[in-house]
């Protein structure tokens, strides 16, 4: 989940898009006080990339503002919600994504985000006029980790699209003096995670007992994980690994790449947790450590209410809350360039994905919408939206959003074309 310090922008940061952008200066979810319009654009789903859209919502509206293009029917506002609680990290609490929106739960990950833009959307009224005039939604976009599963609307009129947005892979994490080898293959990995092997010995390991976490069942991390190791989509790991679920949260309570959750941080050698490797090297290279050990809100002092406070040089959006957890690699493949990753006082330059990264490990992060065939759309995507997330649009062409994509860990893919399906190619759809 987002570990952000709740800062306000002064009035001179709101004089520039360059001031806005470099100030730790937006809030969790749209900003306190914000009204979100019916024809503005809402999202939801994977913690994964709120963060990065988070700071797409920044730029973008910051830039918007400073060409003096007000949020309007016409000039719409981009707006992201957290996976949980960005003060509280509550899962599922009470959310209006927009003015005149019913309160829904507050959806954690990509499936509980899909789940909501297809079966919870509802109409929140109409903008513009003759051809112009469209119907507006509550839920726009859901952010995800994951791609189409067997189980959601088609690809095709009254179903969804999965926008390709950027590059990723997905590795496992362990502790500092961990009892598991530091290289596992894609088999070693599915009978740890189906419970056929459950001592570090058996792959290579010391004798320890092995205590394998998955994250919460929304999480894109845990379907895109469980996909590549071979449990098909909708499948689910063995009995002897962890969610965290409880009577509260029967679907789990682990939330992913939050490597300082207490659970990880116990019997620390016998640890194993898939991670997002972009957003490990978002949190080690570009974010903020946060101001106490497990990332908690500070509840007193000067800094009441806040979990880190980034620099001008860091993203202004997510704490590094990887704790002490360590990439590996799988099938003898490395996930960065460089690996081992260097300190990052050492680190001349940030480290990368590596690209030869073994490929079942590769993954895509995609923005999913309800698929469209209006006129004026591109690719399955509504007219009010290709702007953002078409191939000419902010996400895919906007060098600020490019920038965005490096500094949040993620890899910058060129743009797609009309018509295009490629998950390696920007605003392509399937």
């Amino acid at each position: 989940m987002r570990r952000f310090v709740r800062l306000m922008a002064g009035a001179a940061a709101a004089a520039s898009v360059a001031a806005l952008t470099m100030a730790p200066s937006a809030m969790a979810d749209p900003p306190s006080g914000k009204t979100v319009h019916n024809f503005d654009l809402s999202g939801i789903g994977a913690d994964t990339t709120q963060s990065l859209f988070d700071q797409f919502s920044a730029d973008y509206n910051a830039a918007q503002s400073a060409a003096h293009k007000a949020d309007s029917a016409s000039n719409p506002y981009l707006y992201s919600w957290d996976a949980t609680n960005p003060t509280t990290q509550a899962i599922g609490d009470s959310i209006k994504l927009k003015k005149g929106c019913a309160a829904l739960p507050r959806p954690d990950g990509a499936s509980a985000g899909v789940v909501a833009l297809t079966t919870l959307n509802k109409s929140d009224g109409t903008v513009g006029t003759g051809k112009n005039k469209r119907q507006t939604f509550c839920i726009d976009y859901v952010r995800s980790a994951r791609n189409r599963s067997t189980t959601d609307p088609p690809y095709s009129k009254g179903g969804l699209a999965f926008i390709t947005l950027a590059g990723d892979a997905i590795t496992y994490a362990t502790q500092p003096g961990s009892a598991a080898p530091s290289d596992l293959t894609t088999l070693q990995l599915f009978d740890i995670y189906t419970c056929k092997v459950t001592n570090w010995k058996q792959v290579g390991g010391k004798n320890a007992p092995i205590k394998a976490f998955i994250p919460q069942s929304g999480s894109g991390i845990r379907t895109s994980f469980l996909s590549a190791i071979g449990i098909p989509s909708g499948g689910s790991p063995g009995t002897c690994v962890s969610d965290e679920s409880t009577k509260k949260n029967p679907g789990g309570a682990l939330q992913q790449n939050e490597g300082v959750n207490v659970q990880l941080n116990k019997n620390k050698p016998d640890v194993i947790v898939p991670f997002s490797v972009g957003k490990y090297l978002a949190e080690v290279y570009h974010s903020a450590k946060c101001l106490n050990h497990f990332c908690k809100v500070v509840t007193s002092g000067a800094d009441k209410g806040k979990i880190c406070l980034p620099s001008k040089t860091q993203n202004e959006f997510g704490c590094d809350n990887h704790g002490t957890l360590v990439l590996n690699s799988i099938n003898h493949t490395a996930p960065t360039t460089p690996f081992p990753l260097p300190k990052p006082s050492a680190s001349k330059s940030s480290p990368v994905i590596n690209k030869n990264f073994t490929a079942l490990f590769d993954l895509t992060q995609y923005v999913v919408v309800p698929f469209s065939t209006a006129k004026g759309s591109v690719n399955g995507i509504a007219p009010y939206l290709v702007p953002f997330f078409g191939p000419n649009g902010f996400t895919c062409t906007s060098k600020i959003a490019k920038k965005d994509l490096a500094n949040y860990g993620f890899r910058v893919y060129g743009k797609g074309s009309a018509g295009g399906h490629s998950i390696t190619k920007c605003g392509d759809t399937h």
